[in-house]
């Protein structure tokens, strides 16, 4: 498949920032290979996932749905291989704790059938202002999304898979979630890149500065729920409730010189220059850097001191650059190779969200070819 033009243009956030073009060789392969067509029955058992639940909560955030699943191609049948819930769709449960979303996990689609099975058919989308208007045979889980109030849904072929959402609200279109998604890749890359144990992005809207995503490695969520009994509560999520004006903080500062900083230790700076000191020292986050990308604000930090500002900008393009050769030639990985005093070696990669989930369900770790 050809990919130079998508490597050259680049994939764009909504802050429209232009991805650079590096020096190498981009590799990816396509299609389904035999270690995917032969899957054993066990395979499509998946277990809940973080990093996949990070893309679902961005797109539960920016759209307003109350749950999102996950579908992928498992020997020949489409099941979910991971699914989130808001605080909202929590609420709505049968008598044994069931949401609609948990009990969807109990059904298998072929290719092609109901609206999981045509996004993923298509390579497309399907919108449905109101599910409660559709019938059995084209939505088998009708009788489902009456009994948990569910109305609009949107069904995206993505990453491999199919990412469905849904709200018991009426929707008057699809709402929009690629924009979200790439910038939840963007913040994984960068905690990958930098040793980070979370990453936020900020954006600016009437002069005020907001974190509009955030990201925690499954590692520092594990801890924190050692530590406090829960990982509902992080410096992330706190960060959430904090509106910053452009200049105010470490993170006004950046978007107003559209620059970078670096705190190499949190505890020597005062409440007046970073207003979030408290939390920091609630979590134990110790260094920080933050720079200006795509018209907002990259923040990540470490519970470890750094020396320097870890340089994440480089890797978080060329990951962006992999995912849009993988988008347009349907491979489901990619891989960057350099050179360096006459050896080649992978400098980045990339994977489908799909091929992530497979590979580890059925080798039960994070390992995969790329």
């Amino acid at each position: 498949p050809q990919v130079s033009s998508s490597l050259s243009n680049g994939s764009q956030l909504a802050f429209h920032g232009k991805l650079r073009k590096m020096g190498g060789v981009a590799c990816s392969r396509c299609g389904q290979d035999e270690e995917t067509k032969y899957m054993p029955s066990y395979y499509g058992k998946f277990e809940e996932d973080v990093k996949i639940s990070a893309n679902l909560r961005a797109i539960c955030d920016i759209s307003g749905a109350a749950y999102a699943l996950f579908w992928v191609l498992s020997q020949d049948q489409l099941s979910i291989a991971s699914h989130f819930v808001t605080p909202k769709g929590a609420a709505v449960k049968d008598e044994d704790g069931a949401s609609f979303a948990t009990k969807s996990r109990g059904i298998a689609l072929r290719v092609g059938q109901g609206l999981a099975g045509r996004a993923f058919a298509s390579k497309g989308a399907e919108f449905v202002p109101d599910a409660c208007a559709l019938s059995a045979a084209s939505f088998p889980r009708l009788s489902l999304a009456k009994e948990f109030g569910i109305r609009s849904m949107g069904f995206v072929f993505r990453d491999g898979g199919v990412y469905e959402y849904g709200t018991d609200q009426v929707w008057e279109s699809l709402p929009e979630v690629s924009t979200a998604l790439d910038l939840t890749t963007v913040l994984k890359t960068a905690c990958e890149a930098s040793g980070a144990c979370y990453t936020m992005f900020w954006a600016e809207s009437g002069g005020k500065l907001s974190v509009i995503s955030h990201y925690n490695t499954p590692e520092r969520l594990a801890e924190i729920e050692a530590k406090h009994g829960s990982s509902k509560q992080t410096f992330a999520t706190l960060s959430r409730a904090t509106t910053l004006s452009v200049g105010q903080g470490l993170i006004g500062r950046v978007f107003a010189s559209k620059g970078e900083e670096f705190v190499p230790d949190t505890s020597a700076l005062s409440a007046d220059r970073f207003p979030r000191l408290q939390h920091a020292k609630e979590f134990g986050i110790k260094s920080i850097g933050a720079f200006f990308c795509d018209g907002g604000v990259l923040e990540f930090g470490s519970t470890k001191k750094w020396d320097s500002i870890p340089k994440v900008k480089i890797a978080t393009d060329l990951t962006l650059q992999l995912k849009a050769a993988c988008d347009k030639s349907g491979a489901c990985y990619a891989m960057f190779w350099a050179e360096r005093e006459g050896r080649l070696s992978p400098v980045a990669h990339y994977n489908t969200t799909a091929r992530y989930a497979l590979c580890k369900a059925k080798r039960g770790d994070e390992e995969t070819f790329a």
